[in-house]
């Protein structure tokens, strides 16, 4: 049927209507039922939705016979031609089964012969297969059909749709009913007779036989039960002719099994109680231990128990002594014998053990005491008694020193022992003293000479002997760690290992004869600084063997001449011992320094024309006419040396200020500088040593005087102003200072009148 229907519309989010499409389309061919058209609109930017509704085509009925052609009416304009119609001799197909004018005759049903003696297989019956095979319809050639149903009471079949259909059948008769149908729903019925009987006795297995020991007169026994099966009953009965208690030997037991069709069968299992077990024994008392002497009572009462047997009953022992060791001690042995029936026989014994344990009395003598005469001290201290129970009297020993006794308390073991070898003991103490102190001889008084503050010497030890200690522990009060100087009294003590003592006493003398080891500064040479020139001569050392500190002294004076000399140094010990050494102080005149320094330039002439210059200008310095026979510059001619040492010193200056190839080597520099150095020195000192002998002058006018004191003022101004350029390190105005102040001191001694004689005749 051609169908139209109205397309869906969507509306999107901003209002705008889509127009779905649809399959199928509106105007399409529909059929008959329900049909579902599916519909989906997609919106300008690509949104879609989706969904579905259904189309109903119905078919009506037109001629109106109640079957729509859908349904299988093959015309449905005729209300006479529809499924189920008889069918007439009218030229149509009235019930549409395809056959015009076909007139049915009726199906003719046959359940087959009745069962009468199905065996039952299980106890649901038996399985039985029916027979409809005998049922016909002449129609069949025309191309009818008949169907089958089968039907009985309580029965289910596997198929009872088919000829041959099988069903279990219960014990009795069932009533069976076919029932054949054409394919026009014409039918016939027939019945048939299932008989189920059950004739088969079922299976019996009796349980297996048993051998059980016997436990009374008659033995409570748990047979068991047989294992039965049936075919057709689940539960068929089963009996058995056990007795309530099986006597001993071998007893049948029948067992019956009946199923619910009265079927029987039987089996047998034999019983056998035999009997193995002895007797039981109550009473039998337990092994004991009897003390030798004490009385024993009597056998107990012993009561014989067996299975086989309805009453206890008494048995009477045997009794068999059998002796020990010795005559206190052996064995009873009671035993008690029972047998059954059947031979089982049981034995109890008691052993009976006589002994002696009781140990004897012993009674040890009273403690003694005595001074010990030796090591070990011989003494007698009484003997032990004992008394005993046993027949024979008890040996009684004990464990004294057989050689004597030693120093102290010794406990003596007193034994008491019996024939049964049981002991008692008992101590004595025995108390051997010792107060006896050592004798002490010696030693003699001995004499050392010391060799420390504290000197350690070997004393030889006195001579010592004890009655029973034969090292006594001898010491002494020496001091540990050794004797000092004098007498020291020390007393030895002996003491024995008793705590006995004895001293003597030694005098030690320790003597110190031994001088002090001096150890003095070496000899020095250095550079006068002036008439009188300090030195530290150092400080000399010494050690003693008893004296930590001796003292040491020197005769050195506050200030040295110009010359050599010799310096004596002491060290004393606190005992009075001294030694002496001598050190010698050199110090060198202005012309020992000026050939000091020659030699120290012409080590190093090489170095340049400056050098030999100051070489030869120091030499003319030297002139003997310079100087006189004390050393000192002539006061004629002693300016040619100032003048030479001013002219030395600018050549080794202009020495220093050489440059690049004609500089000085760095050992050479130093040689120079110091060079220069000591030639300042010596004309400082040539001026301080020229104006100490113008101080020295006595002035006869007050004329003179008055000079003097000027020119020798002068020559002071100019020392210190050469001592400011010297310290400056400005050396050519220093020497220049130091020659004019002693030019002025030279003066000031011209100025006396007379040139009056030197009060002092120092450098």
């Amino acid at each position: 049927m051609v169908v139209h229907y109205e397309l869906p519309v969507a509306r999107t989010f901003d209002d705008e209507f889509v127009v779905a499409s649809c399959t199928p389309a509106s105007g399409s061919v529909f059929p008959v039922g329900v049909t579902t058209v599916s519909c989906s609109a997609t919106d300008s930017v690509g949104n879609s939705i989706s969904g579905e509704f259904t189309v109903t085509v119905t078919d009506p009925d037109r001629d109106r016979d109640g079957v729509r052609r859908v349904d299988g009416d093959c015309d449905d304009d005729d209300p006479a031609v529809f499924p189920g119609a008889r069918e007439v001799v009218d030229g149509k197909d009235n019930d549409c089964d395809g056959l015009v004018d076909n007139v049915n005759v009726a199906p003719v049903a046959d359940a087959g012969a009745d069962v009468s003696a199905a065996e039952a297989s299980t106890s649901d019956g038996a399985v039985v297969v029916l027979d409809g095979s005998g049922s016909s319809d002449a129609d069949v050639p025309n191309g009818d059909v008949i169907s089958y149903s089968w039907s009985a009471r309580g029965i289910t079949f596997d198929d009872s749709s088919i000829v041959n259909p099988s069903a279990t059948f219960p014990l009795g008769t069932t009533e069976v009913t076919l029932v054949v149908t054409d394919s026009y729903g014409k039918s016939d019925s027939s019945t048939v007779s299932v008989t189920v009987v059950d004739t088969t006795e079922p299976v019996i297995v009796a349980p297996d036989d048993i051998e059980i020991e016997l436990t009374a007169v008659l033995t409570q026994v748990s047979v068991g039960a047989p294992t039965v099966t049936d075919a057709a009953d689940q539960f068929p009965l089963v009996s058995g002719d056990s007795p309530g208690g099986f006597p001993l030997g071998s007893t049948t037991v029948t067992w019956t099994a009946t199923d619910a069709s009265g079927n029987e069968s039987t089996a047998t299992q034999t019983v056998t109680v035999v009997d193995t077990t002895a007797p039981s024994l109550f009473g039998v008392p337990r092994d004991v231990r009897e003390e030798y002497g004490q009385t024993r009572p009597s056998a107990p009462q012993v009561i014989v128990v067996d299975a086989s047997e309805s009453e206890p009953r008494e048995v009477l022992p045997t009794e068999v002594r059998t002796d020990g060791p010795n005559a206190d001690t052996y064995s009873i042995t009671r035993t008690w014998t029972a047998s059954d029936s059947s031979g089982n026989t049981v034995v109890g014994t008691q052993v009976i053990s006589v002994s002696d344990t009781t140990p004897p009395v012993v009674t040890v003598p009273a403690d003694v005491s005595a001074e010990a005469t030796g090591r070990e001290t011989e003494l007698g201290f009484g003997a032990g008694l004992a008394t005993d129970n046993s027949s024979v009297a008890p040996s009684v020993t004990n464990d004294a020193p057989t050689g004597g006794f030693p120093l102290g308390a010794t406990t003596v073991t007193w034994t008491a022992t019996d024939i049964s070898g049981n002991s008692t003991s008992a101590t004595q103490t025995v108390t051997v003293s010792d107060t006896t102190p050592p004798t002490v001889q010696g030693p003699t008084n001995a004499r050392f000479e010391s060799t420390t503050v504290v000197t350690r010497v070997v004393l030889s030890p006195p001579v010592v002997t004890d009655v029973v200690d034969p090292e006594p522990l001898v010491t002494n009060d020496a001091p540990s760690e050794g004797f000092p100087v004098g007498d020291t009294l020390v007393t030895w003590t002996a003491t024995d290992f008793s705590g006995n003592s004895a001293s003597s006493t030694q005098i030690v003398t320790l003597e110190d004869t031994t001088p002090p080891v001096l150890v003095v500064p070496g000899d020095i040479e250095t550079n006068a600084t002036g008439a009188l020139t300090t030195v530290a001569i150092g400080t000399a050392s010494a050690t003693d063997a008893v004296d930590p500190a001796p003292v040491i002294t020197n005769d050195a004076p506050a200030q040295f001449t110009v010359g050599t000399t010799v310096v004596t140094w002491t060290a004393t010990d606190e005992s009075g011992n001294s030694s002496s050494a001598v050190q010698q102080v050199v110090v060198l005149g202005a012309a020992e320094m000026k050939s000091s320094v020659m030699d120290a330039l012409a080590e190093i002439s090489g170095e340049g024309k400056e050098i030999e210059d100051a070489l030869r200008e120091s030499e003319k310095g030297l002139d003997s006419k310079n100087w006189t026979d004390g050393g000192e510059l002539s006061s004629q001619h002693g300016h040619r040396a100032l003048s030479a040492d001013k002219k030395a010193v600018n050549k080794l200056l202009l020495a220093l200020d050489q440059k690049g190839m004609k500089a000085l080597s760095p050992e050479a520099r130093e040689i120079v500088e110091q060079a220069i150095i000591t030639l300042v020195n010596i004309d400082r000192l040539l001026a301080e040593t020229q104006i100490a002998n113008a101080e020295d002058l006595t002035v006869r006018s007050p004329k003179d005087q008055r000079a003097h004191d000027k020119q020798l003022a002068d020559a002071r101004k100019r020392f210190a102003e050469a001592e400011v350029e010297f310290a400056k390190g400005d050396y050519g105005k220093a020497i220049d200072r130091f020659r004019a102040a002693w030019n002025h001191a030279v003066k000031a001694e011209e100025s006396a009148d007379g040139h009056s004689s030197k009060i002092d005749e120092g450098v």
